[in-house]
């Protein structure tokens, strides 16, 4: 008998009973002492915490009927970080943009 046909016939709630102890062994093991904790999209504070060239990434992925309240602060982030001399990415991956097949 192969190794998986021992797999086929173990019991499914083994397994994941086995990856279940795994995942919690790696989330009991980060290392969540980190001082720059996100709380909000618009917590400026963070700019502060970052020093002369360090690089961010801004996600600017919003629609036409919410860019009258998202367009204002991202603006805003992306002003105070290049006043700060950061490095900006932004990411715009808007899915109805996008077109396939073509």
């Amino acid at each position: 008998m192969t190794l998986y046909e021992r797999l086929l016939l173990l019991d499914r709630r083994w397994i994941f009973l086995v990856l279940a102890i795994d995942h919690c062994g790696h989330f009991c093991s980060y290392d969540y002492s980190n001082d720059a904790r996100i709380r909000s999209p618009s917590d400026l504070r963070l700019l502060g915490i970052l020093k002369e060239g360090d690089c961010i990434l801004v996600a600017m992925d919003y629609d036409p009927n919410a860019m009258a309240e998202l367009h204002p602060v991202a603006y805003s982030v992306l002003e105070q970080a290049l006043q700060e001399k950061l490095k900006v990415i932004t990411l715009h991956a808007f899915a109805k943009w996008c077109r396939y097949g073509r």
